[in-house]
């Protein structure tokens, strides 16, 4: 069992702990959102093991400093009721040798059209998949047992690179996935968000229960966390995709932390909606 009053550094709002590669921030007040960061980028090549052989081996670059805008406020920025309420576990080790969006030791694949891909093939990685797991469950659990379920809400953070057929001129700029709102049990909330951010002028795809017409699936319906924790605990869950320009070094400078603040934005008043 995992100690989520963890030994660690404390920023007033939040303990940060690093143990088995999995990096905890945990909010000092009861979370009501926890955010995933299962794939934040580490080189597979500088890695001493050889990557599992087959399934996606490449992580998500940045994504980790868009979600720490989630809890901490840039300069001149007042503090919001829900950024003490949200937490975070960031996954440090390589997708290459432990995917944490995979469901372990069970294979299962959530695509109609696709065999299912393995976490992990060398078991001196199980450590860290049992931790990173152990400890967004025992985070949903202190949500639940606070606010109940319908009151909680998952999201598991990415970064994409590849825009889906189905995008307008321009693409993307954030693609939800949620098994076509299989993991949204409660007030809507993937509409919601996915309106108040398209007013803020993101370009948001929001999937509906069924696959537009011609189309076989949604290129990111959302994997294991999201659709597992949905499914074991009965709370509201959302895939984030991020498109790559938010997370640029460059481009990414002004543009990555206002898509935190409108996230935090959004996230504050639907805390509040209750």
């Amino acid at each position: 069992d995992i100690s989520l009053t963890l030994r660690g550094l404390d920023f007033d709002h939040h303990w940060v702990a690093n143990f088995l590669f999995v990096e905890v921030w945990k909010s000092t007040r009861p979370n009501r959102i926890i955010i995933t960061v299962p794939h934040d980028v580490k080189p597979n090549y500088t890695w001493p093991d050889k990557p599992r052989s087959k399934g996606v081996l490449g992580g998500d670059p940045s994504v980790w400093l868009i979600a720490k805008d989630l809890i901490f406020e840039h300069e001149g920025e007042e503090r919001v009721l829900v950024q003490d309420h949200i937490s975070i576990v960031r996954g440090l080790a390589p997708r290459g040798v432990v995917d944490l969006n995979r469901c372990w030791p069970e294979e299962k694949s959530y695509y109609k059209n696709e065999l299912p891909e393995p976490a992990l093939e060398n078991l001196r990685y199980a450590p860290i998949y049992r931790h990173f797991h152990s400890t967004v469950s025992r985070l949903i659990e202190l949500a639940i047992e606070v606010y109940g379920r319908e009151k909680c809400l998952l999201v598991d953070l990415h970064g994409f690179s590849k825009q889906p057929d189905y995008a307008p001129e321009g693409g993307y700029d954030l693609i939800f996935g949620t098994g076509n709102r299989q993991t949204i049990l409660y007030k809507d909330v993937d509409r919601r968000m996915g309106e108040f951010l398209k007013e803020c002028g993101y370009n948001v795809f929001v999937p509906e229960e069924m696959p537009e017409r011609g189309r076989q699936e949604d290129l990111y319906a959302a994997e294991f966390i999201t659709r597992g924790y949905s499914e074991r605990f009965g709370v509201n869950a959302i895939q984030i995709e991020t498109a790559h320009k938010f997370r640029d070094k460059v481009e990414g400078k002004e543009i990555g932390p206002k898509l935190s603040r409108d996230l935090v934005n959004f996230l504050d008043s639907y805390i509040r909606s209750y």
